[in-house]
């Protein structure tokens, strides 16, 4: 059994000595649990996939040439085997949100629209791929076609009844972001606001994503 710790109050002692006090966590302790259910939760179930729920736990510790790895083993399986399967393209778009973070843009958009191209049913997982496409555009600068990517998501996420509000909250932030970059501070209050609403309502109190 691991010990988990909150850090209290922080004090300067020196130039280069800090005292932190830390706060042991209780197994009882509410807002541990709610987070710790959350991580739980959303890291296995990466489309019922086991290699895309451990691809995505590498993603969210940070080590994404382990991801990576993981990801090109199952996309070469697929492309030998069913190169036209909705498997194929989920594949390539987890690749290409893989290449993101690395800084390889032009290796992400070759390998998201490959998979937009292959996947045309219009549900979560084509909404996914264009917002992560319109995140990839965002980061090399081209935001006018972000925006137009982020809004092609929003359509199909506003058309999906489903309890998991996330995709929709961030879309509304990325939206959001898309307009302040634009310099329309309006259009961008106005998303920005919708992603606050529900990121009160479906993330623990004390999700990192609350304070962005």
């Amino acid at each position: 059994m691991h010990s988990i710790f909150e850090i209290g109050e922080i004090h300067q002692i020196n130039e280069r000595l800090w005292q932190v006090e830390l706060l042991s966590t209780m197994n009882n302790d509410k807002r541990m649990t709610e987070l710790t259910d959350y991580i739980r939760q959303h890291t296995t179930k990466s489309e019922g996939v086991p290699w895309f729920s451990l691809a995505e736990l590498f993603v969210q510790m940070g080590h994404h040439n382990e991801a990576e790895s993981i990801l090109q083993q199952f996309t070469d399986f697929c492309s030998t085997y069913a190169p036209d399967s909705m498997s194929y393209a989920k594949c390539l778009h987890a690749l290409g949100a893989a290449k993101h973070p690395q800084g390889d843009f032009s290796k992400a958009f070759s390998l998201l629209e490959q998979a937009l191209q292959i996947y045309t049913i219009p549900d979560i997982s084509r909404a996914l791929m264009y917002h992560d496409l319109g995140k990839t555009h965002l980061a090399v600068g081209n935001y006018s076609t972000a925006l137009l990517n982020y809004k092609k998501s929003l359509e199909i996420l506003e058309t999906i009844t489903d309890s998991d509000l996330r995709p929709l909250m961030l879309c509304y932030g990325y939206i959001g972001e898309a307009y302040v970059k634009l310099g329309k501070a309006r259009d961008a209050q106005f998303y920005v606001k919708k992603a606050i609403a529900i990121g009160q309502k479906v993330f623990p109190s004390i999700h990192p994503h609350l304070a962005t």
